[in-house]
């Protein structure tokens, strides 16, 4: 299933955000998903020493090197804007450690991700 396709079948559910009701939707056309994936959550997975499953949605853990805390926070920028719907959680531990992202999102983000992570492996 494509990211635009799972997205498209979780359209019917929202999820709340404080007040306001963000419709799981990605506002990104197919043309523009192809040409910008390298600059999304897609572009990530080949950067990750760990991939996991967590409720309702991934963990990317990434060892520390030049350059990729920088592109993570630039593909949360983007992601934000793109998927709204999106929590991101980002924890840089001190020291030399690997650093940890967690997107979570509503019932069926899990899954969303799990998809994604085959079509992209």
């Amino acid at each position: 299933m494509t990211h635009e396709r799972a997205l498209a079948s979780a359209s019917a559910m929202e999820v709340g955000s404080g007040m306001e009701v963000l419709p799981i939707a990605c506002t990104l056309t197919a043309q523009e998903l192809a040409r910008d994936a390298g600059c999304l959550i897609p572009g990530l997975l080949h950067r990750t020493s760990t991939i996991k499953q967590v409720a309702n949605g991934v963990m990317l853990e990434f060892e520390r090197a030049d350059g990729v805390l920088r592109d993570v926070a630039d593909v949360i920028e983007r992601e934000r804007r793109c998927c709204r719907f999106l929590q991101f959680v980002l924890t840089v531990p001190p020291g030399d450690g690997p650093f940890v992202l967690e997107v979570t999102g509503p019932e069926g983000t899990s899954q969303f991700f799990g998809e994604l992570v085959a079509i992209n492996a």
